[in-house]
């Protein structure tokens, strides 16, 4: 038998590991569940009357993930997903700081960040198709300008769901398209988007 050197040993455990790792990024165009009518009738319901004057839950989101090549048919992924902010611009005659912080955390449409696991399954070689499901670790925070109050949402721990198409470019890297979808506590999040992946 031959026996390498330790320092040897150790450089091919991380060429090993190396070869099967990547880093990827999605970034797409995120579509929230929480319409306008929707937030005028939670708010109400909490007992704050609103007149709405804009309202944009649109928006771009990304996810930075490490993965590592399990066998060809499936991969597992650590990553940190930032949803994107939402603007809603409204006035209301509630002079209450606390029911209209309490009517905010009820209602506000909720976009946040936070960390996911994923397992991915993908079939062929230059061109496939692959499936994500996982779990989404969420945060979200609402910047209150204008008023007194200080929403606090709490955070969750909900689906990740994904399927999508990519083609192999070279040897390290891969492109492609993927349409998400999350949820958020009683809200979704869903939107289509561009993926690359880059081998180490």
């Amino acid at each position: 038998a031959c026996l390498l050197p330790p320092e040897a040993a150790n450089a091919q455990d991380w060429q090993s590991l190396a070869g099967k790792s990547f880093v990827e990024l999605d970034l797409y165009s995120a579509h929230g569940s929480q319409g306008k009518q929707d937030f005028r009738r939670d708010m109400a319901r909490e007992g704050v009357q609103v007149d709405i004057d804009s309202y944009d839950v649109s928006r771009v989101a990304y996810q930075l993930a490490v993965g590592y090549v399990v066998n060809p048919m499936a991969t597992v992924l650590v990553g940190y997903i930032n949803l994107g902010d939402v603007e809603v611009d409204f006035t209301t005659s509630t002079n209450d700081g606390d029911t209209l912080q309490g009517a905010l955390e009820e209602s506000y449409p909720i976009s946040g960040h936070g960390l996911s696991y994923r397992y991915q399954h993908a079939m062929a070689n230059k061109l496939s198709v692959f499936g994500d499901a996982g779990l989404l670790f969420w945060k979200s925070t609402v910047d209150a300008s204008g008023t007194s109050s200080d929403p606090d949402i709490d955070g969750g721990v909900d689906p990740l769901l994904a399927v999508g198409l990519d083609y192999q470019l070279t040897e390290q890297i891969t492109a492609g398209l993927k349409y998400r979808y999350q949820r958020l506590d009683d809200q979704r999040v869903n939107g289509l988007g561009v993926v690359v992946r880059v081998g180490f």
